[in-house]
């Protein structure tokens, strides 16, 4: 073979070797797409396939009853600028919760809490999501599948209907709704923005200040008319787009009415338009804990910022616990949270005029026992607030350089219960103590009673602690308080009594209406009742009847009972009565007449009236009477169902110390008696 065909057979061959290792690329290459084709079908297909973690959701094994939490998230996005957070401090969060033991519930959970009809999981939290934005949407979906949590998404239903894809759409709030991991609360239609209230262009909140039209502002019935149809207009565009009415309300800017700068008119007109439309509403942002007795309308939350990391909001959540021991002193800053410029040096603490400090954890308080040192400057004002449920109640003690004066308010009722004169020297301490028991009030200045028993009304019973003042600083010295349980004796005898005892009680449980009773009330079981009343103490009668009693003999026996205590300093005062065993036809018939009742019942028959279903009114109560043993797993079966505060275990005090409000338990024990009857 000469030299030029080798080459060229050379050449051929090696043309023909790359046009083959092309041919094999190509395979090659053509395998690697479809590879990479089928495995990204085979991702989507597992994605669309696989289970998510089930939701952390079990209602039938909740029976707390302690309270529930509140976080608020003004948005999620991308870098987290501002107040917004980003997605992975949100799963820091979520994740944090979780490990911590808090489980998620829904607006409907809070609003069946709140009725007392049904309890919560163990440090029941609910998270919200503000100003309905898509974003936050978007990136909290698959956090809340991840760990198995439900979210609720409030929605201002104006932002819905504009241009763009910055807000939650119709078909958005849709879709979001029929997924587990939603629910729904409203922020109104136009509530969220703000509106022209003068000619030079100031402008209000939309929900609290009337519009500037034209050339004046609206009148009573624009204002009434434009604000109840804000509430109406987002309940019927929410309520359409999830198929169902949406309970929860979200307040824009914080703002219900009835502060120092909006219309007077607007708190009685909110507080109308949204109960009818809505069961519970969030206002404040700095207090995540809601008890059994928070005002439904009147619920606060934690509006988280950006900046915490997911242990430091567990360290903060903590800190709201619902207090039960006594507290002692002023050192302590973690167990207030303040409002306004409020300055701590060792155990002094100044409060500039306007602020207020808050007791963490004083929400579900009610019998209490306060003592407070308080130095005044040059004309300011102090308060002691207690069973404060925002502006719609409180009790207030408050000093001045020349009086010391107690107040109650009640929605838009304010008035003086006492109004003591009092020479107060400017930079001198003054001590002063409160103690509540019931609807009875008593006041010290130092070692002196000024005033007491002063009566209260019922309709305060519950709420926060607070101190603040007005007009000029004050500086708080020291501070004191404890909560007084609720302790029920069977006794025939208030005067008869102890000290120790009557002092400790809340109520008394007196058998003197038997079944036959027909003559009036003696007058020394009405002096034995006004007494008990004039120290904060209830008198509860019980009723002794057959098991058999006929409609005839109940309703015999309930018309005596009128007719003993149709007296003018009883009458008012007797609003339950006690009876025995599951018979229903007398208890009906105390309820038909407005009174409340207490059911004594053994263990096994608390746990019977439970699953017959019978109905327990939410002003009644259970007193359980048996060995403490089978009495404790009565109470644990029954808080399924029914709130510890209306439920109570009988205990020998010969035998048993009371349980203390510590367990969250009411309790009655039988008491000997001394001297006569």
């Amino acid at each position: 073979m000469s030299i030029t065909p080798f080459r060229m057979w050379w050449k051929s061959q090696i043309r023909r070797g790359i046009k083959h290792e092309k041919h094999i690329m190509k395979k090659l290459f053509f395998g690697l797409q479809l590879l990479l084709i089928l495995g990204i079908c085979a991702v989507i297909i597992y994605t669309a396939v696989k289970p998510l973690p089930p939701l952390q959701y079990y209602p039938e094994s909740w029976r707390s009853w302690e309270g529930f939490y509140v976080l608020s998230y003004v948005g999620i996005t991308r870098k987290g600028e501002g107040d917004y957070i980003t997605q992975k401090r949100l799963g820091d969060h979520l994740n944090s919760l979780k490990q911590a033991g808090f489980n998620t519930i829904t607006p409907e959970d809070a609003v069946a809490f709140l009725d007392g009809r049904a309890p919560l999981p163990d440090k029941a939290i609910l998270i919200m999501f503000e100003g309905g934005r898509k974003d936050s949407f978007l990136y909290a979906t698959p956090l809340l599948r991840k760990f198995g949590m439900i979210a609720c998404m409030c929605v201002p239903t104006s932002f819905s209907q504009t241009w763009g894809g910055f807000y939650l759409k119709e078909h958005d709030i849709k879709n979001l709704s029929h997924q587990a991991h939603w629910r729904l609360c409203s922020m109104g239609n136009d509530a969220i923005k703000k509106v022209p209230i003068d000619g030079s262009g100031s402008q209000g909140h939309f929900l609290t200040h009337r519009m500037w039209q034209g050339n004046k502002v609206e009148d009573d019935s624009a204002f009434k008319n434009r604000v109840i149809e804000d509430y109406a207009k987002s309940a019927k565009l929410l309520e359409k787009a999830s198929g169902r009415p949406v309970v929860a309300y979200l307040y824009p800017f914080a703002d219900p009415g009835g502060g120092a700068n909006t219309d007077p008119a607007s708190a009685v007109v909110n507080r109308k338009a949204l109960a009818s439309h809505y069961r519970i509403a969030f206002i404040s942002a700095d207090n995540p804990f809601n008890s059994l007795y928070k005002n439904p309308y009147r619920l606060s939350r934690l509006r988280v910022p950006s900046n915490w990391d997911g242990p430091h909001l567990i360290k903060e959540l903590h800190k709201f616990l619902p207090l039960q021991s006594p507290i002692n002193g002023l050192s302590d800053e973690s167990i207030w949270f303040k409002s306004g410029d409020v300055h701590q040096v060792g155990k002094t603490v100044t409060l500039s005029p306007g602020s207020v400090l808050w007791l963490r954890g004083s929400d579900d308080w009610s019998d209490q026992d306060i003592s407070v040192t308080i130095r005044l400057s040059t004309g300011a004002t102090a308060s002691l607030y207690v069973r404060y449920g925002g502006n719609d109640s409180s009790l207030r003690l408050t000093i001045t350089h020349s009086t010391i004066s107690l107040h109650e308010r009640i929605k838009t009722v304010f008035q003086t219960l006492v109004l003591i004169p009092a020479t107060l020297l400017e930079g001198s301490d003054n001590e002063l103590r409160l103690k509540v028991k019931r609807n009875r009030a008593w006041v010290w200045h130092g070692d002196k009673l000024i005033a007491g028993p002063v009566p209260l009304s019922p309709a305060i019973t519950y709420g926060r602690i607070g101190i603040g003042c007005r007009d000029a600083k004050i500086q708080l010295l020291n501070f004191s308080a404890k909560p007084l349980p609720r302790i029920y004796t069977l006794a025939d005898s208030y005067r008869s009594l102890p000290p120790s005892i009557q002092e400790e009680i809340s109520a008394i449980l007196p058998v003197w209406i038997p079944q036959d009773f027909t003559s009036g009330l003696s007058a020394q079981k009405r002096f034995d009742l006004l007494t008990a009343a004039s120290s904060g103490v209830q008198t509860i009668p019980i009723i002794e009847v057959n098991k058999d009693i006929t409609p005839e003999e109940a309703q015999k026996c309930v018309a005596s009972i009128i007719s003993t205590i149709n007296h003018p300093a009883v009458k008012p005062l007797q609003k339950y009565f006690a009876v025995y065993g599951l018979e229903t036809t007398l208890p009906a018939l105390l309820h038909k007449h407005g009174f409340g009742v207490v059911r004594i019942l053994f263990p096994q028959q608390a746990i019977s009236f439970v699953e017959q279903k019978q109905k327990l009114i939410p002003s009644d109560m259970l007193l359980i009477d048996g060995p403490e043993k089978e009495a404790k797993k009565a109470f644990s079966y029954l808080l399924h169902t029914i709130p510890p505060s209306r439920l109570s275990i009988l205990l020998d005090s010969r035998t048993s110390s009371p349980l203390r409000a510590s367990t969250a338990v009411q309790s009655v024990k039988r008491t000997e008696e001394k001297g006569n009857q």
